[in-house]
């Protein structure tokens, strides 16, 4: 049977840390006692909760582009952007002296 070879993963918290708590000022919720997992929760951070949702949209987005950026090769981006760039050259080119009758 194939198995597939282990990777190497790491999760990081981009959102919603404490520290964006503090620097958006986020409004508190009060924890939610129906929910099982509460008990655990209020024993660690308290009887207060925050929504994602509480940031504000475009912020959320330059957030999440900027923990991804940080992971990119920006010179193996700009010359896979410059290849895609000359291909769009070449394939207009090539189209624009084909008669095509429809």
């Amino acid at each position: 049977m194939w198995s597939p070879s282990p990777i190497d993963i790491t999760v990081d918290r981009i959102a919603l840390t404490i520290g964006q708590v503090r620097q958006y000022g986020l409004p508190p919720n009060p924890t939610k006692k129906a929910d099982p997992r509460s008990a655990n929760y209020v024993a660690q951070f308290g009887d207060e909760c925050w929504e994602l949702d509480a940031i504000e949209p475009s912020e959320l987005q330059r957030i999440v582009r900027q923990a991804i950026e940080k992971h990119i090769d920006s010179a193996a981006w700009n010359q896979t952007l410059a290849e895609e760039k000359n291909e769009r050259e070449l394939l207009k080119e090539r189209f624009s002296k084909a008669k095509i009758d429809l």
